[in-house]
């Protein structure tokens, strides 16, 4: 693509397009802007992932081949000049550092943003990064013209944990792909085939996540009600941890109630025909599939990871919130899955092409 001359230029960077809640929102993000407003580039430490394929064709994506995050800083600075961006949107707390570094040799002209993917608290208390980027991030992050919040406690810890000035950081919900997810679905069958109670889960294999505290309480959900069956969806993020899922699924022995079916290209018949969506995590940012479920008007059980769904979620209504690792409360909460209702489209429009221009425009 030539560069149009009157348009802005933004550049999203990113380590890769591996399936993840980043990755997720940086692709709706760039699908989300208009090609004859902006010049897009999309800068990858490593062209690997099955997001790729949604990447429109309109946009740049520089491949700086790079094994480790930290040996393509040149490749990425060289890049940066080259192209003299308005506009620079990174995101995970390593990459954002690495960024920020750089914009000491670039042009004062170009802004920077940082899309914060997680909750600090809970990335330093389950030792996310080695201690001393706590120190680097503190130093660096001042540098960052501005920062994307989840929420509003997300921006209150930003605040207190990075020493950011209140009026740099910008909270706003994860955008939802509404015409791709449609356009996944157009067509799409049910994919149960069977008269069970679906129940889905989805997200990677890994503790965080908390498919252990799941399966566990889904033992006393089939010992009250045997028409139940849980769907896990998700790549395999820890294969230790994989294993002692199914070992565990054998111990209680119910094989035939929980069945794990990897990673879907195209999730969201499984959210769409599902009796009931489950998020057990441990913690998290603001996950996309929460939105999306409610998006496909389908009620949801979720632990208490993040205090948004206390005020996003209608309590008995649409949805459950249940203490994370509280078996019986997540199983009882699973079988009163009739008494919800998602009647209508709650999910918030985001205009995420209007909050990149007033970057730009620093207004």
């Amino acid at each position: 693509m030539n560069k149009a001359e009157n348009n802005s230029t933004i550049v999203f960077i990113i380590p890769n397009l591996k399936i993840g809640g980043a990755q997720r929102i940086f692709v709706n993000y760039i699908r989300s802007i208009n090609k004859d407003k902006f010049n897009i580039y999309l800068i990858l430490i490593n062209k690997v992932g099955s997001f790729i394929d949604q990447i429109p064709s309109h946009v740049n994506m520089i491949n700086l081949d790079s094994k480790r995050t930290r040996f393509g800083f040149l490749k990425l600075l060289k890049n940066i000049k080259r192209i003299k961006p308005d506009l620079i949107v990174s995101t995970t707390n390593y990459l954002n550092l690495l960024v920020l570094f750089a914009s000491i040799f670039v042009s004062k002209e170009t802004r920077f943003c940082l899309y914060e993917p997680s909750m600090p608290s809970a990335q330093i208390k389950n030792k996310h990064f080695p201690r001393y980027y706590f120190w680097l991030m503190r130093v660096l992050y001042t540098r960052a013209d501005y920062i994307i919040a989840q929420t509003d406690e997300m921006k209150e810890e930003i605040i207190r944990y990075y020493a950011q000035p209140k009026n740099d950081i910008i909270v706003t919900i994860n955008p939802l792909d509404k015409a791709l997810i449609n356009n996944q679905l157009d067509g799409a069958k049910n994919p149960y085939l069977n008269d069970k109670i679906n129940v889905v889960v989805s997200g990677r294999i890994s503790r965080e996540k908390g498919q252990d505290f799941l399966v566990r309480s889904f033992e006393e959900v089939v010992r009250k009600n045997a028409n139940f069956k849980l769907n896990i969806l998700g790549a395999i993020g820890n294969r230790e941890y994989y294993d002692e899922l199914l070992k565990l699924v054998d111990n209680y022995n119910i094989n035939e109630y929980v069945e794990f079916l990897g990673f879907k290209n195209n999730p969201y018949p499984y959210y769409k025909y599902a009796d009931l969506l489950v998020l057990p995590s441990r913690w998290e940012g603001l996950p996309n599939v929460v939105l999306e479920a409610f998006f496909l008007q389908t009620p949801v059980v979720v632990t208490n990871c993040i205090p948004f769904f206390k005020r996003f979620i209608k309590d008995g209504k649409n949805g459950y919130v249940v203490e994370t690792d509280d078996i019986t409360g997540m199983s009882k909460a699973i079988l009163n899955y009739s008494e919800l209702t998602v009647d209508k489209e709650i999910v918030p429009e985001v205009n995420m092409e209007h909050i990149f221009s007033k970057m730009i425009s620093n207004e």
